[in-house]
């Protein structure tokens, strides 16, 4: 009889052949201002999913491309561009975000060398003069707490690397206009940490109910998930937390285009003579 080693070693191969032919060997993960804890091997990463959570599969198999954490624009951005712009994008379209962005990077003298403004030059500039990019007045003040803590190093954004999720979230909630959410996906795109679970996005709690098949009674009225709910069902997920939330987007965005399908009309078919 074959023991339970080889047993288990057969298992592990035949998850990594399924890995292999959903996505090239690469590291998501990867980020010059991370420490060596937040780099992952993409397809240790997809196995460990696969193999403690049975429906995780079929998500990774739907999804045509898993490039998630990685933007050349993005990677390139120094932690005080990365909240600047997070702040900017708040609730706004991404074209009319992107445009005000501009607009804002566009009222400061840059050079190759110093591509965005430190906070210094932010605040040097008037409530009137931030407010010309298009920013509103609740913006420019959060800009300008941003910045100001930055000046006077309330955040200690050089010791990002050495410390936990947990430490970088408290100090940036100091911030107005930066809750957990922002904090969240500063952690997962920027920081690129692998074991981040964003409770208080929607997309991720629709996601989950789909994905674990929720039914209607587990879920409170108007809630939908609730915070311990999602970090218990996402515990089999550990230590990619992140990864396994970027699948419940997937998740959401795969089943809106299974429907914007079905709402096409059909089209008839032609009776050749």
């Amino acid at each position: 009889m074959p023991s339970k080693d080889n047993e288990k070693k057969r298992k592990s191969e035949k998850l990594m052949e399924k890995v292999e032919n959903v996505v090239e060997p690469s590291k998501v993960f990867d980020n010059s201002v991370n420490s060596s804890l937040a780099i992952f091997e993409i397809n240790s990463a997809l196995s460990h999913l696969m193999s403690n959570d049975a429906n995780m599969s079929t998500a990774i198999k739907n999804c045509a491309k898993l490039s998630p954490f990685h933007s050349e624009e993005k990677d390139s951005m120094t932690p005080f561009e990365s909240l600047v712009r997070a702040i900017v994008y708040q609730q706004l379209s991404g074209k009319a975000a992107s445009t005000i962005f501009e607009r804002f990077k566009g009222l400061f003298e840059m050079t190759e060398e110093n591509p965005f403004p430190s906070p210094k030059m932010i605040l040097e500039k008037s409530i009137e003069e931030l407010r010309s990019a298009g920013l509103s007045n609740q913006k420019v003040n959060y800009l300008r707490d941003l910045s100001s803590k930055f000046e006077e190093k309330k955040i200690p954004h050089e010791d990002f690397s050495s410390m936990s999720d947990e430490e970088i979230s408290k100090c940036l909630i100091q911030v107005k206009g930066i809750g957990q959410w922002t904090a969240d996906m500063f952690l997962m795109f920027y920081l690129k940490r692998p074991d981040v679970l964003p409770t208080l996005d929607l997309g991720i709690k629709k996601g989950m109910i789909k994905h674990f098949e929720l039914p209607p009674k587990e879920i409170k009225k108007k809630i939908l998930l609730e915070h311990e709910q999602m970090v218990k069902l996402a515990e089999c997920w550990r230590p990619y937390r992140s990864l396994g939330s970027w699948y419940m987007w997937q998740i959401l965005d795969n089943d809106k285009e299974v429907k914007k399908e079905k709402s096409l009309p059909k089209k008839k078919k032609s009776n050749k003579d």
